[in-house]
C-alpha cells in the first residue's frame, strides 16, 4: 500500500481549510463595505463554498483515487469539506467578532428592527423579535449557527456535485455485471 496515500478525511481537512479561509475572507470584504448580509457577500459565499468542495473532491478523485469515485464517496468528501469549512469560518468569526468588531452584530440588528418596520409589524411583534435576536446575537451562538449552516448547506451542495463527481471503475456497476452473466 502506497504509505503517502491521503485519506478522504485528510483531503477534506485541507481543502476545509483552504475554503474557509477564503469564505472568512469574503466575509471580512462584507464588513468592511458595511454590509455583511448583502446578496453579492452571499452570493460569493455561495461560490466559494460549491467551489471548494467541487475542487476538493475532484483532487482527491483523481490524485488518489485513480480517476474513480462512487457517488458515496463524493458526497463525504464534500461533506467533510463543508463541515472542516464551517469550523474554520465559525472560529475566525467568532475571534473577528469578539475582539476585533463587535459592532457588526448592532448593525445587523439595526437592519432587522428597520425591516420588520417596512413590513409593518407592530412595535410589540418588534420587540418580541428584537429579544429573541438578542438571545442568539453572541459571538458563541453565532459559531454554533455558523457550524450548523454551513455543514447543512454543504451537504446540500455535496449531494449535488457528487452526482457530476462520481466516476465509478469500469465492470462494477449494476448494470454491466447483469450484462456479463447474461451473454
Amino acid at each position: 500500500m502506497n504509505e503517502n496515500k491521503i485519506t478522504i478525511p485528510k483531503n477534506a481537512m485541507n481543502y476545509g481549510a483552504i475554503t474557509g479561509i477564503i469564505l472568512f475572507l469574503v466575509f471580512i470584504v462584507g464588513s468592511m463595505t458595511g454590509n455583511p448580509d448583502s446578496m453579492a457577500i452571499k452570493i460569493a459565499g455561495w461560490v466559494v463554498i460549491t467551489l471548494g468542495i467541487f475542487v476538493g473532491s475532484k483532487n482527491f478523485r483523481d490524485k488518489q483515487m485513480e480517476g474513480f469515485m462512487t457517488y458515496g464517496e463524493a458526497f463525504y468528501s464534500g461533506f467533510l469539506i463543508s463541515f472542516f469549512c464551517s469550523v474554520i469560518v465559525a472560529f475566525t468569526t467568532f475571534l473577528y467578532i469578539k475582539f476585533v468588531d463587535s459592532s457588526m452584530i448592532d448593525l445587523v440588528m439595526e437592519k432587522a428592527e428597520q425591516q420588520m418596520m417596512d413590513s409593518g409589524k407592530s412595535d410589540e411583534q418588534i420587540e418580541q423579535a428584537k429579544h429573541m435576536m438578542q438571545m442568539f446575537s453572541n459571538p458563541t451562538a453565532i459559531a454554533i449557527f455558523t457550524v450548523i449552516t454551513y455543514t447543512v448547506i454543504g451537504a446540500i451542495l455535496s449531494l449535488i456535485t457528487a452526482s457530476f463527481l462520481k466516476k465509478e471503475k469500469p465492470g462494477n456497476g449494476s448494470f454491466d455485471n447483469f450484462i456479463q452473466q447474461n451473454q
